[in-house]
């Protein structure tokens, strides 16, 4: 669980980075609240609840902040399913089938035969 919560802090603080500097350009008249993706429920609830015990009390303050920005409603949590993680194309073997779903998923169609074919 802690790899997973100081991955999503790290992504929080990206998102809201990003959201930052789309303001400061006045790139957008108006930046949406980011909505960070994870497939970690104990992460989510770590960090939306302000529950601590044996397991998180070693995790360092500094990732902490998350639960203060969730509060003030600087960025909101959705949980992934696991199945339906499109990050694990990067991260994970998973089969051709899952592949196919994921892809289709990210890219918005049938990418999967324009790989097969080029392999």
């Amino acid at each position: 669980m802690e790899a997973e919560y100081i991955a999503l802090s790290h992504a929080v603080r990206e998102a809201y980075w990003i959201g930052c500097m789309f303001e400061n350009c006045t790139l957008f008249s108006k930046v949406n609240t980011p909505i960070v993706h994870s497939d970690s429920l104990s992460s989510i609830q770590f960090a939306t609840n302000d529950v601590e015990n044996t397991k998180t009390k070693h995790i360092r303050i500094c990732y902490h902040f998350l639960r203060n920005w969730f509060e003030r409603e600087y960025f909101k949590l959705m949980k992934v399913p696991g199945k339906r993680n499109e990050a694990d194309i990067f991260t994970k073997w998973l089969s051709g089938e899952q592949i196919k779903l994921l892809c289709s998923s990210v890219f918005g169609g049938e990418y999967w035969h324009t790989v097969t074919q080029h392999v």
